[in-house]
């Protein structure tokens, strides 16, 4: 069916009227109410109330001590996208089959988005580049492209 119509059944989508610099009358969609929702049904799901600390702690600080979860969201944020199952085992792959780090990938992840290229395939060239000119770490990676750039 109409997400659209669907989310005004469920009062997620509410129209608006508003007035234009001209005093025009028109309408326009909010989307308040949904953001409303999600925020309620993170606090209650998401988070873990620490209450012997009055702290509150979120779920995925478990998930950023794994550096596979950590490089995925990273990319997801710098591609604005999320990776597809194929995507997420490229970038397992480059941790676990090609022994880059975690923190090796993010600079190639870095000189992609530099160049605005938004794929996996340029930041695997970024890194076979570094591979072959044998630079392992984060230090010998920047002096190299500070000699290049």
């Amino acid at each position: 069916g109409n997400i659209i119509q669907r989310l005004i059944d469920r009062d997620y989508l509410t129209i608006e009227q508003v007035k234009d610099s001209q005093d025009k009358i028109g309408n326009r969609y909010s989307l308040n109410k949904l953001y409303d929702a999600i925020d309620q049904y993170i606090d209650q799901n998401v988070l873990i109330k620490d209450k012997k600390r009055k702290k509150t702690i979120s779920v995925s600080d478990d998930l950023d001590n794994n550096p596979l979860n950590y490089l995925a969201r990273k990319v997801e944020v710098e591609f604005g996208r999320y990776l597809s199952p194929i995507e997420r085992e490229e970038v397992a792959q480059w941790l676990s089959v090609d022994h880059y780090t975690p923190e090796v990938i993010e600079l190639a992840l870095r000189e992609a988005v530099l160049s605005q290229a938004y794929s996996l395939k340029y930041i695997d060239r970024v890194l076979l580049n570094w591979q072959r000119h044998n630079l392992k770490t984060v230090d010998e990676i920047e002096r190299f492209l500070k000699r290049n750039r």
